[in-house]
């Protein structure tokens, strides 16, 4: 009570506005814009612009005029202007009123800028007893973490493993300390260490919020330098997004070696900083996981994407996030009252569950694929050391052999119909029995193939209008980015199911035996990834930038599997038609990862396959009107 009454008279002194005055109900910075405050506090305006709500008292008013009457006329008044009014007595000192007084004192509380709590987060609150049940098992997966790190085999790469030792500034040169002295803001607290020198944070936290737009939980740059100053951001999650954002930090030739440099040093701290906070782990523990298993990805790492992709999981899994539309739990110092809180929560769920698929994707492009999972995998009380995280593609059900692929756990939505949602699973999960079958010697007849085709046809004729797909956004200043995610992962599992049912896997052994059905299959394949690509690759140019880093990658690289599948051991490969589309798969992929060795990889194997029919192709585009035409028809007619 005596810090805010405290608080209510600093900020009243500041506004120089008297108790006993009545303030506006209408912020003054939202009364002459078109969304007007509507009593609420604060308001939507000044909390997306960071203002404080500013609120002026009321504008005295005139003195009341005198009608003319018969009285004073003949008292000598004039008719509408009072010559001299006599001066009202001054009123008695008295306190204000409670009402008054209280109202101003709760304005001027919501006034003071509100900070994330740093109490870690459990599902339906803190228990008593959790440092005793989960502190144990995560700080021995901690140890285990830390001496898998230091067994690993890292002569090759860059050092940035936590038995690196730390690196001595002094090895810089002249001009790469001169690179540092850039526009500092205001706001970055300057210290002595050279690695968080504002003018190597500030570029580098800049580049990465240019490249993902809309980084939840700060969703503006000013916001997190506000966080920044005020130490309110983990050193880990700062540590991770400098590594990062310095692979793709487009610099000069001469500087690279400071950037190598920046990123091994940065990339060490936050594999420390990481391990040390797992007991008080958080959401910004999660996302420093998944960054530096997005770090050690580039470097084609496969071990360590698979211990900090693991570690994510555990993490997910202890605070109940795997489960997307379960009720939200209270998070101690969030008020479940609060509709705010409550979605912040969910957004902050959805955010991981976004980011676990995408980091299964990467994962599915070193080839690291199996057809089951076993839950105690994924349990925080099994023995092993890691997880690894492509396991975590299908997961069994809990009444029979049938496996959900788990790109489908964000898709039960509100936004999206859930009817839609189960008829799409259960077709996936029969495409996924059968499949596994096969790769056990166990052909499936060309009937089964055949009903599985059917059943995605009708279930995309079937779609309700709502749950249309539109990737051409709205002219609105904010786009609502979940339904457009989810709507997009429904339509690209119905394209992939069409792949794998008509993969040459299934159809290699009815082969012989059906010709006719297994060419209309190879056919029906090659026409729904041209779909594909003209409804979901093609656009994801014009979507907003919050999308690529899932969308982009998820969708080019499935595009480019599914047409690797398709042209393999002899399969209908229509060469001309689908030369541009695969143009648009691997520039997504460049765009994305600029300098990365996943895209040097792909543009080898695109290379290759383009080799394989006699193409002319030059990376990072290809132009179809470059392509001889005699060759493309002479591609075809050995390739019907």
């Amino acid at each position: 009570m005596i810090s805010a009454c405290s608080t209510a008279v600093s900020n009243s002194a500041d506004l120089s506005v008297p108790s006993e005055v009545k303030l506006r109900r209408v912020c003054d910075h939202c009364s002459a814009r078109r969304f007007r405050c509507n009593g609420k506090n604060p308001c939507g305006s000044c909390t997306r612009r960071l203002y404080n709500c500013h609120y002026s008292p009321f504008a005295k008013r005139k003195p009341r005029l005198v009608p003319p009457t018969k009285n004073n006329a003949q008292a000598g008044f004039h008719s509408f202007v009072l010559a001299n009014p006599p001066s009202p007595p001054s009123p008695a000192p008295t306190k204000p009123k409670d009402s008054v007084r209280i109202q101003t004192k709760r304005r001027l509380r919501f006034q003071q800028p509100r900070t994330p709590s740093s109490v870690p987060w459990y599902p339906g609150g803190a228990p008593d007893s959790a440092a005793n049940t989960m502190g144990p098992q995560l700080r021995v997966f901690a140890e285990r973490l830390e001496t898998t790190l230091r067994n690993l085999y890292t002569a090759d790469l860059p050092a940035f493993s936590v038995s690196s030792p730390a690196f001595d500034p002094g090895h810089l040169t002249p001009s790469e300390l001169a690179c540092l002295h850039n526009s500092i803001p205001p706001s970055i607290p300057c210290t002595e260490d050279v690695f968080y020198h504002p003018g190597l944070i500030y570029p580098l936290v800049q580049h990465f919020f240019d490249s993902f737009a809309r980084f939840r939980p700060y969703w503006q740059k000013q916001r997190f330098f506000n966080h920044l100053a005020a130490n309110q951001v983990p050193r880990s999650l700062l540590s991770s997004m400098v590594a990062y954002s310095a692979q793709l930090y487009p610099c000069q030739e001469n500087y690279r070696h400071f950037i190598e440099t920046c990123i091994a040093e940065h990339t060490h701290r936050a594999e420390q900083l990481v391990a040390q906070e797992l007991e008080t782990a958080n959401m910004d523990t999660i996302t420093s996981a998944l960054l530096l298993c997005l770090i050690a990805c580039n470097y084609c790492e496969v071990e360590k994407m698979d211990i900090y992709g693991s570690l994510a999981i555990r993490l997910c899994f202890y605070l109940n996030l795997h489960s997307v539309d379960a009720p939200a739990p209270s998070p101690t110092g969030m008020s479940v009252a609060d509709a705010k809180s409550e979605r912040l929560w969910r957004e902050l769920k959805r955010r991981t569950a976004w980011s676990i698929f995408f980091i299964c994707s990467i994962a599915r492009l070193l080839g690291k694929v199996t057809y089951g999972l076993d839950l105690d995998l994924v349990s925080i009380d099994t023995a092993d050391d890691k997880v690894l995280i492509s396991l975590l593609f299908l997961t069994t059900a809990a009444d029979g052999p049938p496996t959900y692929p788990l790109v489908i756990w964000p898709l039960f939505n509100k936004s999206f119909g859930t009817a839609s949602c189960n008829s799409l699973v259960r077709i996936a999960n029969r495409l996924t029995y059968h499949r596994r079958r096969c790769q056990l010697g166990h052909p499936v007849s060309m009937t089964r193939i055949c009903e599985i085709n059917q059943a995605l046809k009708i279930w995309r004729s079937d779609l309700p209008e709502y749950c249309q797909l539109d990737l051409v956004p709205t002219r609105t200043r904010y786009v609502k980015t979940t339904p457009l995610v989810l709507n997009g992962l429904v339509h690209f599992l119905h394209y992939l199911c069409y792949f794998y049912n008509n993969s040459t896997l299934l159809l290699a052994p009815v082969r012989a035996t059906h010709p006719i059905e297994v060419y209309h299959c190879e056919e029906l394949a090659t026409e729904a990834f041209q779909n594909m690509c003209q409804e979901l690759i093609v656009p994801m140019a014009a979507v907003p930038i919050a999308l690529r880093p899932l969308n982009c990658f998820f969708y080019g690289y499935f595009g480019f599997q599914a047409c690797l599948l398709n042209s393999a051991d002899g399969a209908a490969f229509n060469v001309p038609r689908q030369l541009k589309l695969l143009d648009h798969v691997y520039v997504l992929l460049s765009d994305f990862f600029p300098h990365s060795k996943f895209s040097q990889a792909l543009a080898e194997s695109l290379g290759s396959l383009l080799t394989k029919y006699n193409l002319r192709w030059d990376p990072p585009s290809a132009n179809m009107e470059e392509l001889d035409v005699e060759e493309g028809e002479n591609c075809e007619a050995e390739n019907p």
